[in-house]
């Protein structure tokens, strides 16, 4: 026997009259009230042949339609999971009829068939789509156009600002304005003005050996020839890094990681000359060999003295220690270290109060005024409290000084 049934379902017809709506097998509402369970069908598990098949659709037309609250598959709907239209328990595969679902799969994943032959795996970044403002192709290398609005186009300069991505071959995802696609069909129907450009995982890259060949790990950057990536042997922005090695003639294709940033080269013997020019946030050297160093919008310059210029101000928020002289045009105090002070008539000694007294402080009094009758005056100091002006005699009208102190 070929095929037993336990029930065979015709197609329904009456007499030459072409039904409105057809059903094979329609079950009504079997529910009561005070009934636990209800089942409008259910099959046992179906065991013991070759293949086992509890509800089998053949032929891929036609659509499987399920206008539930929950369809769940695995187990009952609990919890939470009845707020969902659809719960799989377990794991999920979308196949692209290749039976290459990935073995061993953990519950709660969903897969993506990728394959395109035996074992042959192409889609592998995750891609988003942008205008261009000019055809480009799979493979080149994208920078962004500053005459547009979130627009792209090939690069065509060496260390090109704006270096964006590369447009990507086979995206595993891609995602656009209005939906996200899996598998690896994300990117059919390329369209050169609407390209996926690549900003994450590994993707075909155009590249050339006009700046040497290239190595597995090596930074890539842009060329001067449009769309096209070369190895990066100076700092400055890159693409990602070669995960193949390329050493021919003209042009071609290796695998690329996407890793849009900034390179910086590094130095010979940790030092960089005059000529480097160095654009990043963050550098460590052990020396830097130059003439002239802008800082901000300020220069400082080295004279083959040995002094250094500084175009502006200096502020120094900790110490200056100086193993030699200082040479100023013009030294302005603050005041704690400098101040003003009155004798007032009739008076012989007068306390300054200031904290930097120490036991080798040097004070140095100027009077501004006669201070007659008295001859002379001398200082004492009390660490850490201040100082005090003492005169001969008392003066016979008010008499100002200046003082000032050196530590």
């Amino acid at each position: 026997v070929s095929n037993g049934y336990g029930i065979l379902v015709g197609s329904p017809t009456i007499g030459s009259i072409d039904p409105t709506t057809t059903y094979g097998v329609r079950i009504n509402g079997q529910g009561n009230a005070g009934t636990t369970d209800t089942y409008g069908l259910y099959i046992d598990d179906q065991t013991g042949s070759t293949n086992n098949y509890p509800i089998y659709q053949s032929g891929a037309t036609g659509t499987n339609y399920f206008n539930a609250g929950t369809s769940t598959f695995g187990r009952a709907a609990t919890g939470n999971d009845t707020l969902y239209g659809v719960v799989v328990e377990g794991s999920l595969c979308v196949d692209d009829t290749t039976a290459n679902c990935p073995a061993g799969p953990t519950s709660g994943a969903i897969y993506v068939e990728n394959s395109v032959g035996a074992g042959n795996v192409s889609a592998f970044d995750i891609s988003e789509y942008y205008p261009a403002s000019e055809p480009v192709e799979k493979g080149d290398l994208v920078v962004v156009d500053p005459n547009g609005v979130a627009t792209v186009k090939r690069s065509n300069e060496s260390y090109q600002q704006g270096l964006i991505g590369i447009v990507a071959t086979d995206p595993a995802l891609v995602i656009d304005e209005t939906n996200i696609t899996f598998g690896k069909t994300a990117g059919n129907n390329f369209n050169p003005l609407k390209p996926y450009i690549a900003i994450a995982g590994r993707v075909p890259t155009k590249v050339s050996g006009e700046n040497g060949a290239i190595a597995p790990g090596d930074p890539l950057t842009s060329s001067p020839t449009p769309g096209v990536a070369m190895k990066a042997s100076r700092s400055g922005p890159i693409v990602g890094k070669a995960l193949e090695s390329y050493s021919s003639q003209g042009i071609g294709k290796i695998m690329v990681f996407v890793n849009v940033g900034w390179y910086v080269a590094p130095m010979e013997n940790g030092s960089i000359s005059a000529s480097t020019l160095i654009d990043t946030d963050t550098l460590s050297l052990n020396s830097i060999e130059t003439q002239v160093l802008i800082v901000g919008e300020r220069q400082v310059s080295m004279n083959k003295d040995g002094r250094l210029e500084i175009d502006g101000s200096v502020q120094i928020n900790g110490d200056l220690l100086v193993a030699g002289k200082v040479t100023a045009e013009e030294i302005s105090l603050g005041e704690k270290s400098s101040g003003v002070k009155t004798l007032t008539s009739g008076s012989k000694k007068l306390e300054v109060k200031t904290a930097l007294v120490g036991e080798k402080s040097k004070i140095f009094v100027t009077f501004t005024e006669d201070y007659s009758p008295a001859t002379r005056y001398w200082v004492t100091k009390n660490e850490g409290i201040g100082f005090t002006v003492h005169l001969d005699q008392p003066v016979s009208a008010d008499t100002g000084f200046y003082w000032l102190i050196i530590n």
